[in-house]
């Protein structure tokens, strides 16, 4: 059975440095290992689940009012684009067969029209 706390510490991470869409995931994928359910599709699920919690986190950056908040309005606005674009790597690397699948068959298709 896998130890969440201890991949989490190989990486350097704790469940508590974790937000709250991160956590919901994590128990996710952990509940799909526990019954060895995990599947592509369900991997580009989450990953859309979780492109869509950073999606609405940075809608909710507000404009700052003071220099402090400016800081941390701009670092939080730049982890929070380093991490949906790593999200958007990770669906592009999950869905890159798929796509290159269904350009094969369109091209093949045409062939047969021609």
């Amino acid at each position: 059975m896998l130890n969440i706390n201890s991949l989490l510490e190989k990486q350097g991470l704790k469940l508590e440095e974790l937000n709250s869409a991160e956590r919901e995931t994590l128990d996710k994928w952990s509940q799909a290992w526990q019954r060895q359910e995990i599947t592509p599709e369900k991997i580009r699920d989450m990953l859309v689940m979780l492109i869509e919690g950073v999606q609405k986190e940075l809608a909710d950056v507000r404009e700052s009012t003071s220099f402090w908040s400016f800081l941390f309005n701009r670092h939080k606005d730049i982890f929070l684009k380093a991490r949906l674009k790593n999200y958007l790597m990770l669906k592009d690397f999950m869905t890159g067969p798929e796509r290159a699948r269904k350009f094969i068959e369109q091209n093949l298709k045409n062939i047969n029209k021609k």
